[in-house]
């Protein structure tokens, strides 16, 4: 039973749904307005893989990966690293006990609905933090004989310091379907 405006509780609970739905547009449509070209930072590459796209700083490296039933890729320079996974067999992230500060937010890519993640992993206490920021997609149902298999977006990047988790945010903002 929704509660009456003109009460305490009612204008308690109205504002609190204010300010989520506020926070949420905050979060979201910075993420989709960045997905423009003339929002990528100056000196950023293009890079096309798994039947996607994303800009990243220009000294970011191939590493190369491999995949068997997905596209596997993994990029690097002296600050982060972007692993790319398209495909079968991919979930969202799950927060873990070893990661602190583990936040979820929904936004769309391309019309598609997304998740955006950010958390700092402290599983490696003796080289310290990783600031981490991560996307999941369900981009669509696989087209092959037999009961429908999704297939999904998953990209981490990490880096060692809180400025390379806003890169993260950065190249995420870009990511677009081909």
């Amino acid at each position: 039973m929704p509660w009456p405006v003109n009460s305490t509780v009612g204008r308690v609970v109205l504002m609190r749904s204010l300010v989520l739905s506020l926070t949420a547009i905050a979060v979201c449509v910075p993420f989709a307005r960045a997905q423009q070209k003339s929002d990528v930072p100056d000196g950023w590459k293009q890079i096309n893989i798994c039947r996607i796209s994303f800009f990243a700083p220009a000294d970011l490296k191939d590493l190369g990966a491999t995949g068997v039933d997905t596209c596997r890729e993994l990029f690097g320079n002296n600050d982060v690293t972007v692993s790319v996974v398209y495909g079968r067999y991919i979930g969202p992230a799950v927060a873990r006990n070893s990661d602190l500060e583990f936040k979820e937010q929904t936004c769309s890519i391309d019309g598609r609905n997304a998740r955006l993640y950010t958390y700092i992993d402290a599983s490696h206490s003796n080289s310290g933090l990783n600031y981490n920021a991560a996307l999941y997609v369900d981009v669509e149902e696989s087209k092959v004989e037999g009961p429908p298999i999704q297939i999904s977006l998953f990209m981490e990047i990490r880096g060692e310091r809180k400025t390379d988790q806003d890169t993260a945010l950065a190249i995420l903002r870009t990511v677009r379907f081909h």
